[in-house]
């Protein structure tokens, strides 16, 4: 059953990342609102109602779909803010990225280790409304 659900984060993670990209060219910081929107949703249930793999496997849909769609997204953002220095802008991304997997990694590790492992969905769902605070406080 684990490699048919990953499959389906997959398919629905492709699925973000076209929606995404038909969207961002008119409305970069709603539709990063609505993945955030979505990212949060998809923590939140899956702590609450992630109990079953019918109900985990309905929430992960979910969450591939806002997953999907945060690398167009953000990429095109950074892009965006700046237009003349798109090789800098883009190791800056790919670095930024990849030190957030990392730091999450460790500490989500920390955080089950030391609370329980639902805390790792709270803490994101913290970090996605953080995320809609940024994004709500910007100009464009």
């Amino acid at each position: 059953m684990i490699s048919a659900l990953l499959l389906a984060f997959g398919v629905a993670g492709i699925c973000g990342n076209f929606i995404a990209g038909a969207l961002v060219a008119k409305r970069l910081r709603q539709t990063v609102a609505g993945i955030s929107v979505i990212l949060l949703l998809a923590m939140v249930l899956l702590a609450l109602v992630g109990n079953t793999t019918v109900t985990a496997g309905a929430v992960l849909l979910l969450w591939g779909l806002g997953h999907g769609a945060v690398p167009v997204s953000f990429q095109t953002w950074i892009l965006d803010a700046t237009p003349n220095a798109g090789e800098a802008a883009s190791s800056l991304y790919v670095s930024t990225f990849n030190l957030s997997i990392a730091l999450g990694t460790l500490l989500g590790g920390l955080a089950v280790e030391g609370i329980a492992t639902t805390s790792v969905l709270w803490i994101g769902a913290a970090l996605a409304v953080l995320t809609l605070c940024v994004v709500g406080r910007g100009e464009k």
